[in-house]
Formats: C-alpha cells, structure tokens, sequence
C-alpha cells in the first residue's frame, strides 16, 4: 500500500494538506503506531552460523527496520533471549549456558559458539523505515488507526488551513494503540509467512 493511497482516509479531514506532506505523516503515524503495539511481527529467513559468535541479521526488506527480537531458534532449537546487558554479563562469565543477545538489532550474539552452517532463525518486530516508499501489506489491516494518527499529526502543523486544537484524532490513535497492544499482550498476533502465537 502506497503512502498516497491514505489519501481517501486522510484528506478529508485536512482539506488544503498537500500530498507530501501527507505521506510524510502517514509513514510517521506508521512508524509510531508498530513501535508501540509491536504489531508488525516476522519469522525471517534462516541464516547460517560462519564460526563466530557473531550473526548478521537483516530485516529482509528496505521498507523495514527491527526493532526487537521475540524468539531465535538455533538449529531448530528455541535459545533463550537475553537483553544486551544481561548477554554481555553472561558472556563475560563463559559459563557455558546457552543463550543469544543483541546489542544494535542488526546481529546477534550466539553462545556457545557455533560450529559454522548452523542454521539461526529469528522473529523479529518491525517498523516501516523512514524512507519507505510503501506500508507492507502485513499492516494493511491498521490502515484506519494509522490514518487517526496521520490526522492528528496534520493538525497540529502551525499555520495552516488545516491547522485544528482538537484532540479527537489524536484519542482515536492512541486508543486503537492501547486495543492492538492489549490484544496481542493476549497472544493473538498475525504473524507474517506463518501463524505463531507471540507474546511481545
């Protein structure tokens, strides 16, 4: 779905807003509504071990960025997920445990090391990038709740014939946030490629 295509659910309500200006926050409404609920959620495609502890993950596509990990299987095992902090202490102990971390969501740390041609597979929660061209069908279904945030956005611009104090848009954006968080804080998440239930 292409940014211009809000145009029916956004314009309407800022009569005068050019198209850009738009688009542009639509893909913000987009960003921010997948950073807070973790909507968007991926198994991506396995990726082998070359020997170090070191595995290069990538979002498996230029519209999308990570931005968090829920689940790594190595060699078809599920491993326990640590944050940085805890990963570092743990690696630092060279106990033996078995565990994964990441400190930037573009590589993970795996221990123990791995022989190489292990296969990793990770889930991954997304976020359009900031210069997405397009929204991925995977959130076609938040279109109207992104549309709320996209408007509220546009009325707060200075100035301008669209210009509008009301806080409507604003509730209806951040209640739709509060409804698909709570329903995936349940369990019932759409993931990508495969049905998995999550727990992010």
């Amino acid at each position: 779905m292409l940014w211009s295509d809000f145009g029916p659910y956004v314009l309407p309500y800022v009569i005068g807003c050019p198209n850009p200006v738009m688009e542009a926050h639509v893909r913000r409404a987009a960003i921010r509504f997948c950073t807070e609920t973790k909507c968007w959620a991926k198994r991506l495609d396995p990726v082998l071990t070359d020997g170090t502890v070191l595995v290069d993950i990538d979002a498996s596509s230029d519209n999308a960025s990570i931005i968090d990990f829920d689940m790594v299987e190595v060699n078809s095992v599920v491993w326990p997920l640590l944050d940085a902090e805890t990963g570092i202490r743990q690696a630092q102990a060279d106990d033996g445990k078995t565990f994964c971390f990441s400190e930037d969501m573009s590589t993970l740390r795996i221990y123990p090391l791995q022989v190489a041609g292990v296969p990793v597979v990770v889930r991954a929660a997304l976020i359009p990038t900031r210069n997405a061209t397009s929204m991925e069908s995977a959130l076609d279904e938040h279109a109207e709740a992104i549309s709320y945030g996209a408007i509220a956005s546009i009325m707060r611009v200075p100035n301008q014939p669209f210009s509008s104090p009301s806080l409507e848009f604003e509730t209806m954006f951040r209640d739709s946030i509060r409804a698909e968080s709570s329903r995936l804080a349940r369990g019932r998440i759409a993931v990508t490629e495969r049905a998995i239930p999550s727990f992010m």
